[in-house]
């Protein structure tokens, strides 16, 4: 008895098909369910009703519908099956349905892709939109074959994805929206990524490991409008090609320092980008002064205008020439800034009012105060006064007089000049083993001995292990605390790395280890 082309029976599985030899759309969806454990699907409403027109299965979108009960063999145009407990690997004949545009099964954690083992390129080129991020995918090879020419966006965002840049991904031409970010690839970006990508207008690579220079052929993107690298770990300097991108309204090029210093060199003045609402290149190493022509074509009235420099090596006076900028977020804490405009102190629309109510204070702390935020952000959190220390505008760790003991200590290990002290990255350090063996190897090191409850107050609460409401590591003094909790600190020379453990009763216990990197120059 032959089958009908628009039902099969529910027992269909991956061994009877192949990619090539196409099943029918009913057969197709039919193999999704079963292969991915559709019973268990959050919600599976009219999924394998033999009375119930595929067009109407939860998540199924089909064309050609609205002047039609009767629309069992109407083409399947979108699959969206967002966040809803599939677990499988995705069976490939799903990318075979002619007629697919959009398949968009983000956020299930346990489905994965198994793009290398496609036979050939997908059969319908007009797939435009895939999207699984949040899901349990480790691999992008032979992800060219899973669309055809006419993709335009692609996001793989927040998976597991490891190994070099996905080249495929550039077979894709007509890709407007590009997603790699939060995985797991590491090394340098193609040279040729803008070139081949050129149509891109949002390109997403933040929170993976990619190193060395930021391509310059991203100029040929000339239709960007975001472009976000942030935290990883590239090097060199700002290629100038960024300038020329007109259409950016957000780049953010922010944290690069998992390798050294990050991005360092100049910052130029990003002339051109007249659309630019959000520039955020903290945490780098960029140097020298603000030029007076910074963002000289930037809308002026913006109301989402924010331009975040801080944590770099910038020096001398904010010009006046911001002042132009009738609404703005300026994040400038963490440089050796000498001063700032006067002009730029009285602006009211800046900072939400903050400029305003408070002056340069909102902007900067003044030499010799500092709080946690560089800056007054309210009357209950002003810039207080730090005898010991703090040398430049906007600092935000102080190191007292008294506590001269913690200021030696951090100087027998090389702290830095700026006064700012060290941060935490969020890296374990290796086992006992491996840590022991790494000391072996350390040319030049400094062991201090640094009493835990000061050493909490003057990082101020920046080493989460030291929160006295999650470990029993609080201000020495107290009734129920032993004397003699301390903080190990030893500096290793090759690897500018800070590894301290906890000890009680002089034992080092070596229960908690996290690397310190030093934010100073």
């Amino acid at each position: 008895i032959p089958i009908l082309a628009n039902r099969i029976p529910a027992t269909v599985n991956a061994q009877q098909t192949s990619s090539s030899s196409p099943l029918s759309q009913r057969e197709t969806l039919t193999l999704l369910y079963n292969t991915c454990s559709g019973p268990q699907w959050t919600n599976a409403d009219n999924w394998l009703d033999d009375d119930t027109s595929i067009c109407q299965w939860h998540g199924i979108k089909c064309s050609n519908i609205d002047n039609d009960t009767d629309y069992h063999d109407h083409p399947v145009t979108e699959i969206v099956l967002v966040d809803n407990n599939l677990d499988c690997t995705l069976p490939p004949e799903v990318f075979y349905l002619p007629s697919l545009v959009t398949l968009d099964l983000g956020q299930n954690p346990f489905l994965d892709v198994d793009f290398a083992s496609m036979e050939g390129p997908a059969a319908g080129d007009k797939m435009q939109h895939l999207r699984l991020n949040d899901c349990g995918l480790t691999s992008l090879d032979g992800v060219k074959n899973a669309a055809g020419i006419n993709l335009k966006s692609l996001d793989v965002r927040s998976n597991a994805i490891q190994g070099s840049f996905p080249t495929e991904v550039m077979s894709y031409k007509r890709l407007r929206s590009l997603d790699l970010s939060y995985n797991l690839m590491q090394g340098p970006l193609p040279t040729d990524l803008g070139t081949n990508l050129f149509r891109l207008r949002t390109l997403l690579l933040a929170d993976n490991f990619f190193t060395e220079a930021i391509p310059s052929s991203i100029a040929n993107a000339t239709k960007l409008q975001i472009l976000d690298i942030s935290d990883n770990a590239l090097s060199s300097t700002l290629p100038s090609e960024l300038g020329r991108l007109k259409r950016l309204t957000l780049l953010t090029v922010r944290n690069q320092r998992l390798v050294d210093e990050g991005i360092t060199g100049p910052l130029f003045d990003f002339g051109e980008l007249k659309r630019i609402e959000h520039l955020d290149l903290s945490g780098n190493g960029l140097s020298g002064t603000v030029p007076e022509s910074f963002l000289a074509s930037a809308k002026t009235k913006s109301p989402f205008m924010s331009i975040d420099v801080s944590g770099n090596r910038l020096v001398g006076t904010m010009p006046q020439s911001l002042s132009r900028f009738q609404m703005l977020r300026l994040y400038l804490i963490d440089n050796m800034i000498d001063d700032i405009a006067p002009e730029l102190c009285g602006k009211s629309g800046w900072f939400f009012g903050e400029v305003r109510q408070f002056g340069c204070d909102a902007i900067l702390c003044p030499r010799g105060t500092y709080n946690r935020w560089g800056r007054q952000i309210s009357e209950a959190f002003p810039c207080l006064p730090c005898p010991g220390g703090a040398p430049n505008l906007g600092s935000t760790v102080c190191v007292t007089e008294d506590e001269g003991m913690i200021d030696d200590a951090l100087d027998a290990i090389g702290r830095g000049n700026d006064g700012r002290g060290y941060i935490p990255t969020n890296d374990s350090l290796p086992s006992n083993d491996e840590d022991e063996a790494r000391k072996q190897d350390t040319l030049e090191a400094a062991t201090v001995h640094v009493p835990v409850g000061d050493l909490y107050d003057v990082l101020h609460d920046r080493i989460s292990p030291l929160d006295p409401q999650e470990t029993p590591f609080v201000r020495e003094g107290h009734s129920w605390q032993p004397d003699n909790s301390y903080l190990h600190i030893q500096r290793t020379s090759e690897e500018s790395e800070f590894d301290y453990s906890f000890a009680e009763n002089t034992h080092h216990a070596g229960a908690s280890r996290r690397n310190l990197r030093s934010r100073g120059h």
